[in-house]
């Protein structure tokens, strides 16, 4: 059962990697997308009215290494329990890869996703000298408001689906410590 359970929530973090992680907005307006992917790609997709800069040079962003880690990591756990689904026994190779995949997630999360830096775009914003430098830093002020990036479901979905196997292995790892006496 445990088995079963492990190859279906391995799965599941296979294919939420391919639905809609970020989304960036402009005025409430949604402008950009990013899959779990795209993140690993540095692209996203552009949405409604910004659609007419998808041409533009700059369209590709900064690439995030740590869930491609994640990535390998669930696909090395899902390429394990199969193997242990079908042969029978071993479920702490893949909940400890998700237990890794999880935790590089959660690292690229607290150091902030590429798409939802939205300081580059205020950095790259032109700097005008003498009196319009002001005018222009109110410009700036004002877009850093106005731009927000959030998490959609999908990335919570995806968080969740590593924990599941992750939580089974931390448990099963605590459970052979204390019958070995190291924990009490």
């Amino acid at each position: 059962m445990l088995g079963k359970l492990n190859l279906v929530t391995i799965l599941g973090a296979l294919a939420l990697f391919f639905f809609p992680w970020i989304e960036v907005q402009c005025s409430g307006k949604p402008m950009f997308r990013q899959t779990g992917v795209q993140t690993i790609q540095g692209t996203g997709t552009l949405l409604g009215e910004f659609r007419e800069y998808e041409n533009e040079e700059n369209s590709e962003g900064k690439a995030a290494v740590l869930p491609a880690i994640a990535l390998f990591c669930i696909v090395g756990a899902l390429a394990f329990a199969i193997r242990s689904f079908l042969k029978g026994g071993g479920h702490d190779i893949p909940g400890a890869l998700c237990f890794i995949a999880l935790i590089f997630l959660l690292i690229q999360a607290a150091v902030e996703f590429p798409a939802r830096e939205t300081e580059g775009i205020h950095r790259s914003a032109p700097r005008s000298p003498g009196p319009l430098g002001g005018i222009q830093e109110t410009i700036n002020e004002a877009t850093r408001r106005e731009i927000t990036s959030n998490y959609l479901p999908a990335f919570y979905l995806e968080l969740a689906a590593l924990a599941f196997p992750s939580l089974v292995f931390v448990n099963g790892a605590i459970s052979r410590l204390r019958k070995q006496g190291a924990v009490v």
